[in-house]
């Protein structure tokens, strides 16, 4: 990925793909900071959405 940064669709995938490790993407990851910087707050993204609770709806609400 010369000179081409990723998306952070391709960084992505990258994180949840099971073969991450032989992929551009990786190359890519390793060797540019902006990029390395962006799948660090994906995972931390990611991790964020894992741990959030859905709020409960008042009871009114749940009554309609």
């Amino acid at each position: 990925m010369p000179e081409k940064h990723a998306s952070w669709e391709q960084i992505l995938d990258w994180i949840e793909s099971p073969d991450r490790l032989k992929t551009a993407v990786q190359a890519h990851i390793t060797t540019c900071p902006r990029c390395s910087q962006l799948a660090t707050e994906v995972r931390q993204l990611l991790s964020s959405l894992a741990n959030a609770r859905l709020p409960n709806p008042p009871e009114a609400l749940r009554a309609q």
